[in-house]
C-alpha cells in the first residue's frame, strides 16, 4: 500500500512558505514523523514560533487521520500552541477556485457518500447544509433543484449527471487549502474558544 502525506507551512500573513507531497511504500506513521521533526527543527532553528497546528478532522480513513493528529497533538504540545481540526469537505470547498454553491463529497461505499454544502465567496466559507450520509441518487437530486459545482470524490456511474458539475481538479484536500482555510478561519479567534480537535470517520469497507 502507497502512503502519502502532505504538509504545508504557513506565516500568518497567509503566505505559504513551503508544501510537498511524500510517497512512500510504507505505514504513513514514518514519512510523517521525518516530516514533521525536520519542520519543527527548521522552525526553530531559524528563531520562529508556531502558532497553530492544524490537521484535516475527516471525514476520512482511520489510520490516516489516527496517525496525522497523533503526529500534529504532539507537535502542538511541545511547541504550546493550540492543535484544531479543518474538516475534510469544508478543505475541499476552500479549495475549488470558483465561487458560489459548492457541494463537498467523500466516497463513503455502498454508493454512499459524506456530502456538505457551502457558499463561497473570494476566501469566505458559509456553510449552508450540515455534513450528511447520503446516496449518489440523493446528490443527483439535490443539485437538480440546488445547481451547483461538485468538488471531490463521489465514486458515481459514467452517466450519471453529477459527472457534468464536477471539479475534477480537486478531488483531495490538499494540505496548503487546510492551511489557507485555518488562517481565514481562526486567525482572529481567542486560544480559549477555539473548538476542540475532533475525529469523523469514513466506515470501513466491512461495516
Amino acid at each position: 500500500m502507497r502512503a502519502s502525506v502532505g504538509y504545508a507551512l504557513e506565516n500568518t500573513q497567509g503566505q505559504i512558505i513551503s508544501a510537498e507531497r511524500v510517497i512512500e511504500n510504507a505505514n504513513p506513521i514514518k514519512p510523517l514523523l521525518e516530516v514533521a521533526k525536520s519542520l519543527y527543527q527548521e522552525l526553530i532553528e531559524a528563531g520562529h514560533t508556531i502558532a497553530m497546528v492544524v490537521a484535516t478532522s475527516g471525514p476520512g480513513g482511520f489510520t490516516g487521520l489516527r496517525v496525522c493528529a497523533s503526529v500534529s497533538s504532539a507537535i502542538s504540545q511541545v511547541a504550546n500552541c493550540p492543535f484544531v481540526g479543518i474538516g475534510t469537505l469544508e478543505a475541499l470547498a476552500f479549495a475549488h477556485a470558483g465561487g458560489g454553491v459548492i457541494y463537498t463529497c467523500v466516497d463513503a461505499r455502498r454508493s454512499e457518500c459524506y456530502c456538505a454544502q457551502f457558499n463561497k465567496q473570494g476566501r469566505t466559507l458559509t456553510q449552508i447544509a450540515e455534513t450528511t450520509l447520503i446516496s449518489n441518487h440523493e446528490l443527483e437530486q439535490r443539485l437538480l433543484l440546488h445547481p451547483g459545482v461538485v468538488v471531490g470524490n463521489p465514486v458515481i456511474s459514467d452517466t450519471s449527471p453529477v459527472h457534468a458539475c464536477r471539479d475534477k481538479s480537486v478531488e483531495y484536500p490538499q494540505a496548503k487549502f487546510i492551511a489557507e482555510c485555518a488562517l481565514v478561519k481562526f486567525s482572529h479567534t481567542p486560544r480559549e474558544e477555539l473548538t476542540p480537535f475532533s475525529i469523523e470517520y469514513v466506515r470501513s469497507a466491512v461495516s
